[in-house]
């Protein structure tokens, strides 16, 4: 092989690589920008939802019944506020309970704890949470077992045990959604039917 031969063979190699490093960074960059958008999203709705809240404790329920097809979409997944209307009285009641329970004990807090920016989700992180040694039925069956809801006195549950709240913003930004995210809140709830994976 000739020298020049040589040099182009290196040169074209060189540019190669150099192309499949653009490419990679390219790659790398728009999923941190598409992860950082997504992020500011999460961010956005929550904080749109704590001020959609905060307001509605505020006013006593006004803002919650002048705001009602916000309130609907959130809670129940439909803009159609007037079946929902009756169950508003019980979500406010409970949300102040919910204040006074963190409070009374500042320590249940970290219970509840979610991240602005942490992603909506309809299920535990499978890394780190598995199902228990001891449960007898599907990875999607939760049988009969509410005790998380019956723990919080859920207004969002209905008289037949279904969860009128299933799948919905609430349900997937905040805690529902990620049950459970650690063993203080197993062990809290009562929940027979995860364990922490590296316990």
């Amino acid at each position: 092989m000739s020298h020049s031969r040589t040099i182009n063979v290196y040169s074209n190699k060189a540019k190669a690589l150099t192309l499949a490093q653009n490419d990679l960074i390219n790659f790398n960059m728009a999923d941190v920008l598409s992860y950082c958008r997504n992020e500011l999203v999460w961010s956005l709705a929550r904080l749109g939802y704590y001020l959609f809240a905060i307001s509605a404790l505020l006013t006593g329920g006004l803002t919650a019944y002048l705001l009602a097809p916000i309130g609907s979409y959130i809670f129940f997944g439909r803009w159609n506020f007037i079946p929902y209307l009756k169950f508003f009285p019980k979500i406010m009641k409970q949300g102040y309970w919910f204040v006074g329970l963190m409070i009374r004990n500042p320590g249940n807090v970290s219970l509840f704890e979610i991240g602005l920016s942490d992603p909506p989700m309809s299920g535990p992180d499978r890394n780190e949470i598995r199902i228990s040694k001891q449960w007898e039925y599907s990875d999607k069956d939760c049988t009969d077992c509410t005790m998380c809801c019956k723990k919080l006195n859920c207004p969002l549950v209905a008289s037949n045990g279904n969860c009128l709240s299933y799948n919905t913003f609430f349900w997937r930004y905040f805690l529902c959604g990620r049950f459970p995210q650690n063993q203080k809140q197993i062990d809290f709830y009562e929940c027979r039917k995860w364990a922490v994976r590296y316990n």
